[in-house]
């Protein structure tokens, strides 16, 4: 349905099409209509009635463009007046929307509706070649902040109303009139406190400087009592291809046409080139003296207007020549690109709660600033206001955009006045590989400013790519880093030519994917889940190299127990690394030695374990753990559990009862090992239902007679237990079972040694998992967690006990490092600062109620929800299993096929054990909104893998 509300007004003017972002007017880009001189304001009767000051017909959810799970939407009006409707898109951050930032994205113009950059930059989908359908954007700038996409001035896309708003500084006001409305509704006021970026581009230069200069004025009449409003809280403002000064940018033109332009030197004949210059330079009549006294005290709308004109007529337009202006490298005449989205966008209008027909640049509104001449008054002050308040300021450009080229905004730059432009402009134009170490363009920095010059892209930065990058990689990395607060960087490149050089080798230069072919030198025994090269970790996420994010379950097999990159732990770490990193320990203690037995003895699950050794990792801790039993107690054998898992080398191996593969063709194994079954209904032929203390009677009834008829009590050394068995299927073991395990180790002189590698540090809701029995250990193991990610382990055990060890029987070269106990003893107080057990006991019941449910949903297909903690495990049905029944009708392979799906969607998870299992090890510290996150993914891929059988 359409709504003509423009019907009342006369047009002698059409509404420009959808190609033209910047305004063509009398074959003049930014040019003046010569019949729309009089045209000063557009009244318009809304058909509608208005709520002023309320958010108004908003459409929730309405799953159109932003399709990832879980993700909210929302699009409809605020009415800033009673004839005035902006029209808004919000989309929620991809992960942690509570907490993240939210980023305004405005277009330019004049005119321009905002929608060019949700459907052809930077939103959850881009329109397709096809021009009537939209493909998901993974690139999408939600990924690392909620964005809120706003159609203005009034009358621009589907805003609409009394059309008058005809300089920045208009804009501005109705602007912070929105977003004072969008914040103080109840279902977005979440977002008050959380940070705000204003992202922009094109005539953005003008818009982004003077809204947030704004912003920050009515913060302080807020704050001094002289405006009743929301305080903003701005941090960040964007700018990419922006025009901001015209009298520093306008000779940029020039510049680029002539020499600069990577692409076709020169763009035009060099009678063009020296028709512009004189254009610039005479005297009084020229564009030079008529953008100062635009800019001047005196300046008035006419004059400025006239500026415009001139300007735009006698410089920008002609030095183009027949090359793309919003793309350099292809023809004037070659197929529109990015794609019209005109039909698709006025095909969802309903549905998204739009109340008109979309325009989608407005020449009202474009002739209007043409009026004023607001083209050529500059923004430059405001830039400088901006960035002397402590924002962080980013600015980029595509070096194959002519319109808004970077010769200009190299030199606006340049000619800022503010406390750090000294420091900025003596840094150097320096290579940038934002990734991997592939160049992506040029940057700088200084304090809080930040240039990037992006090479092969257009006006519209984000919907290009460049060499191995993919569409709209580059802009994602300059978008995400800035919001994150940081400085653009480099990653080191491994490319040392000039920039035009190496743009021209980048056809046969490849990315860290060519590293993969490095694959085939890996030993074979190691296998690998997920394909590519994982390239950064924080918090709950990874990132690859083919710029996939990924929400990490696995946690490194239990490793990165407080998320990846934990900021705490990294510092400690590095600290270190600038101290001591090596300190061998049989020759000279090192301080984060002590250090970490200081902040590891209090909480001991028993007070007697006061002798620590560190190794490097868990299978050589358990090694040393089964040689100081046997040097100890002067006895041999050790019993372990059927189903356990303690390490590859050749001790460990010999006492891992998960898989055969992991000692397959090693025989004979270290001799002396005997196994008992582990009281889970499965390793007893046993149904699932079957009460725990059955199963405690049998385990332990074996235990006598395996200390009767194999080992006896005389010969053993040691019984080694997992307190929740790991790769044997996530089982905890019953309390009655450890209580009876310790009577029996004490009742015979057998040292009981509990390895909580993996179940230690948190991840059952204790410290450790043994606590919840109450049992006292022997020898305690640990690893995994202990300094999430830094290669440490632990042997502890009784000074009565290990005292008896002759002095240099126990050592290893790099046992105990500095750096990695130096992050252990962080993960320690991070453990007790961010109540990160609290944490897990939380979330610990949101997952278990999330995968009960699923259970109730598909009971022929999942036969056990288990574990404790944040260490659980779900049990699928397998149409040969004897034990609970064969199921013929069921498909094989559903824990694999379950975790192969969850990685499509966007989450890693690991199978274990022999059986059906698939198993949970997210972060201690992970989000409430993470853990649900991956929870539905996992619903998800469940309920398609049942589908599809």
């Amino acid at each position: 349905m359409l709504f003509p509300y423009l019907a009342s007004v006369s047009l002698s003017f059409v509404l420009l099409v959808n190609s033209a972002k910047i305004p063509i007017v009398n074959d003049i880009f930014g040019g003046l209509d010569s019949q729309a001189r009089a045209q000063r304001i557009a009244k318009v009767q809304p058909r509608v009635v208005t709520t002023p000051g309320k958010l108004r017909n908003l459409v929730e959810n309405s799953g159109i463009c932003e399709t990832t799970r879980g993700v909210y939407q929302a699009s409809g009006y605020a009415d800033i007046a009673a004839d005035k409707s902006i029209f808004f898109w919000y989309f929620a951050a991809r992960s942690n929307p509570s907490t993240s930032p939210l980023s305004l994205w405005f277009n330019g113009g004049p005119g321009s509706s905002s929608m060019f950059g949700l459907f052809q930059e930077n939103g959850p989908c881009r329109i397709t070649n096809d021009s009537s359908t939209v493909t998901s954007n993974q690139w999408s700038w939600n990924g690392a902040s909620n964005m809120l996409y706003i159609d203005q001035p009034v009358g621009v896309g589907f805003s609409h109303g009394t059309i008058e708003v005809n300089s920045t500084r208009a804009a501005a006001q109705d602007i912070w009139k929105f977003i004072q409305i969008f914040l103080n509704d109840t279902r977005f006021q979440f977002l008050i406190p959380n940070k705000l970026g204003i992202w922009t581009e094109s005539y953005g230069g003008h818009y982004g400087p003077a809204f947030a200069a704004y912003f920050l004025q009515m913060n302080q009449l807020i704050q001094n009592g002289q405006l009743n409003g929301t305080r903003l809280n701005l941090a960040v403002l964007g700018i990419g291809n922006g025009l901001t000064d015209p009298i520093t940018q306008y000779p940029g033109y020039i510049v680029y046409a002539n020499s600069a332009n990577p692409y076709h030197v020169p763009l035009v004949s060099q009678d063009k080139i020296i028709d512009a210059t004189l254009a610039w330079q005479s005297a009084s009549i020229g564009c030079h003296d008529r953008i100062l006294a635009c800019n001047s005290v005196s300046g008035t709308d006419s004059v400025c207007a006239s500026a415009q004109s001139y300007c735009n007529g006698q410089i920008m337009t002609p030095l183009s020549g027949n090359w793309n202006p919003y793309y350099v490298i292809s023809p004037a005449a070659a197929t529109s690109y990015p794609p019209s989205f005109t039909t698709y966008i006025n095909s969802i209008a309903s549905q998204i709660g739009a109340e008109t027909t979309w325009v989608s640049t407005n020449s009202i509104v474009h002739n209007l600033f043409a009026l004023t001449g607001d083209w050529v008054r500059t923004s430059i002050h405001d830039l400088e206001t901006v960035i002397e308040a402590g924002v962080r300021v980013t600015i980029y450009n595509g070096d194959a955009d002519y319109l808004c080229n970077f010769v200009g905004v190299e030199s606006m730059l340049a000619s800022l006045k503010t406390s750090i432009s000294a420091s900025f402009n003596a840094a150097p134009l320096s290579n940038w590989a934002p990734v991997g170490g592939i160049l992506a363009g040029l940057f700088k920095t200084a304090g809080k400013l930040s240039y990037a010059r992006i090479y092969s892209a257009g006006h519209e930065v984000p919907a290009y790519k460049y060499g191995p990058f993919e569409v709209g990689r580059v802009a994602w990395y300059v978008f995400s880093t800035t919001m994150a607060d940081m400085s653009l960087f480099t990653t080191s490149s491994r490319l040392s030519a000039s920039p035009l050089l190496l743009r021209k080798r980048m056809s046969t230069t490849t990315d860290t994917s060519s590293l993969l072919r490095y694959g085939e030198n890996v030993t074979k025994g190691i296998t690998r889940i997920t394909p590519g090269i994982m390239t950064k970790g924080k918090g709950s996420y990874v990132e690859y190299d083919d710029g996939r994010t990924m929400l990490d379950f696995t946690c490194g097999i239990g490793v990165t127990n407080l998320g990846h990159c934990h900021p705490k732990i990294s510092q400690a770490a590095a600290d270190q690394c600038m101290n001591i990193v090596h300190a061998q320990c049989s020759i000279a203690f090192h301080e984060p030695y002590l250090r970490l037995i200081e902040k590891l003895l209090p909480i001991m699950p028993d007070a007697s374990l006061d002798s620590f050794f560190f190794w490097n990792s868990g299978t050589e801790a358990i090694e040393a753990s089964l040689r100081l039993a046997r040097i100890i107690t002067g006895k041999q054998n050790i019993i372990c559990m059927q189903g356990a898992y303690h390490g590859r080398t050749f001790g460990s191996m010999a006492v891992t009862r998960s898989k055969t593969i992991y000692s397959q063709g090693v025989a004979p194994l270290m001799p002396g090992v005997f196994t008992l079954p582990f009281p889970f209904w499965h390793q007893l032929g046993l149904p699932p239902s079957t009460p725990e203390d059955v199963l405690v009677k049998q385990c332990l009834y074996q235990l006598d007679l395996l200390l009767s008829q194999q080992t006896a009590p005389s010969d053993t050394a040691a019984i080694l237990i997992e307190p929740v068995i790991g790769e044997g299927g996530y089982v905890p073991a019953p309390p009655a079972f450890l209580q009876g395990l310790r009577e029996v180790c004490d009742k015979h002189n057998i040292l009981l040694i509990i390895d909580e590698v993996q179940s230690g540090f948190g991840r059952t809701g204790r410290f450790f998992a043994i606590e919840e029995s109450g049992v006292r250990p022997d020898i305690l193991v640990i690893a995994k967690g202990l300094a999430n990610g830094f290669p440490l382990s632990g042997v502890i055990s009784r000074r009565e006990i290990t005292d008896k060890l002759l002095p240099g029987s126990f050592g290893g070269t790099y046992a105990g490092n500095a750096v990695a106990c130096a992050a252990a003893t962080a993960v320690v107080d991070v453990m007790n600062e961010e109540n990160i057990l609290a944490n897990v006991n939380a979330r610990s019941v949101e997952l278990f109620d999330a995968l009960n449910g699923l259970k109730a949903a598909y009971p022929e297909h999942i036969v056990d929800v288990r574990g404790r903690g944040l260490m659980v495990a779900v049990e699928f049905a397998s149409p040969t299993d004897t034990v609970v029944g064969p199921r013929p009708q069921l498909p094989k392979g559903l824990a694999a096929r379950v975790a192969k799906k969850c990685i499509e969607k966007g989450m890693i998870i690991l199978t274990t054990s022999v059986y059906e299992v698939v198993r949970f090890i997210p972060p201690l510290n992970i989000s409430a909104e993470d853990l649900e996150k991956g929870a539905q993914i996992f619903k998800n891929a469940v309920a398609e893998v049942v589908r599809e059988g």
